[in-house]
């Protein structure tokens, strides 16, 4: 039958900002491949304040975890996007940068190398226990 309100008002919700991350990460890889890293986490925060509000109206709010989801969601049905985690949370941080979210890129804490990038809300993502951090961008 019809899944409970709340539920679908959540997928709903995952799947209107998934849109948005498929519109937003062509921009992000764009600049990424083309400036790297420092000068794309510029432009990022530099946005005008009515180019954020327009990226907020069109993503709407969600939860971090959810946003980590419909993003990811959004590179895998989308055959032109590559990216990986830094692309991904990228996008993310873009989609949700007033949400007093952090970018955060992490290195491995054991002997094996590693790098991870992800965003951070209120909660940590599992994913990223394993890291220590080497560079924060955005409010706590």
């Amino acid at each position: 039958m019809f899944p409970e309100p709340q539920r679908w008002l959540r997928r709903a919700a995952r799947g209107r900002f998934a849109v948005a991350a498929a519109l937003t990460a062509p921009w992000v890889v764009r600049r990424l491949r083309a400036e790297g890293l420092e000068r794309t986490l510029t432009h990022i925060t530099q946005l005008s304040p009515w180019t954020v509000r327009a990226i907020r109206r069109a993503a709407g709010h969600l939860a971090t975890e959810d946003a980590q989801v419909a993003v990811a969601w959004a590179f895998k049905m989308a055959p032109h996007l590559e990216g990986a985690c830094l692309e991904q949370a990228l996008t993310q941080y873009v989609l949700q940068r007033d949400d007093s979210v952090q970018f955060v890129v992490g290195v491995k804490r054991d002997d094996a190398f590693g790098a991870h990038a992800w965003v951070e809300g209120d909660v940590t993502p599992d994913d990223a226990r394993d890291f220590a951090p080497i560079l924060v961008r955005g409010e706590p």
